[in-house]
C-alpha cells in the first residue's frame, strides 16, 4: 500500500471535477450504482475523483479529464485503461456490481483516510481477466456484488513495474 497526499491546488481541482460530474448526471438524470447507501451522490463523485487524483499523481499518468459520462475508464497509459475504485473503508474490496462492468485493462483499489481526506492509499490493482476470473459474489447488504479481497490485487509497486515495462519495453 502506498499513501500520496494531495496538494492543496490538487485537491481542489478534484473537487471541481466532482461537482461538474455531479452537476452533468443530474441534468442527464443519471442514476449512480452506488454500493454505499448511507453517502450521498456528491459524496462518492467526491471520493472518486480524489482517487482518480491520487492515482495518476502516483503513477504520473495525465489527470482526469470532465467528460461528463462515465465510460468505465478513468485514466490512461500507453493505450491501456484503468478504472479507479475509491472507498472510505481501510478493509475495502474492490467490487463490480457485475463482472462485466469491469470494462478497462485494469482497475485499481484506493481508500481514503477519514481524517484528511486529501490523503488517499492505492491499495492494489487487477486485470480485468484476473478479476473475472478470481472475484466472487457476494451480498454486501444492497444486493449481490462481484468483489476481490485486497490480498488477491497486485501491490502499487508491482503495478508500477508493469506500467514501466509497457512504456519501455
Amino acid at each position: 500500500m502506498i499513501t500520496v497526499k494531495l496538494s492543496p491546488e490538487l485537491y481542489d481541482k478534484a473537487m471541481g471535477l466532482a461537482n461538474h460530474r455531479y452537476q452533468i448526471s443530474k441534468a442527464s438524470k443519471f442514476i449512480n450504482q452506488k454500493q454505499d447507501i448511507l453517502r450521498s451522490e456528491m459524496d462518492i463523485e467526491r471520493i472518486g475523483t480524489a482517487g482518480e487524483f491520487a492515482v495518476a499523481e502516483l503513477y504520473n499518468l495525465d489527470h482526469p479529464l470532465p467528460s461528463g459520462y462515465d465510460n468505465g475508464h478513468d485514466l490512461w497509459f500507453y493505450g491501456k485503461s484503468l478504472q479507479v475504485k475509491t472507498s472510505f473503508y481501510e478493509k475495502c474490496k474492490l467490487i463490480f456490481k457485475d463482472k462485466q462492468k469491469f470494462v478497462s485493462d485494469f482497475a485499481i483499489l484506493v481508500y481514503q483516510d477519514t481524517q484528511q481526506k486529501e490523503k488517499l492509499s492505492i491499495v492494489g490493482a487487477t486485470s480485468r481477466k484476473y478479476f473475472i476470473e478470481f472475484a466472487k459474489k457476494e451480498n454486501l447488504g444492497n444486493g449481490d456484488v462481484y468483489t476481490l479481497e485486497q490480498n488477491q490485487m497486485a501491490e502499487p509497486q508491482e503495478f508500477w513495474k508493469y506500467i514501466m515495462e509497457t512504456r519501455y519495453g
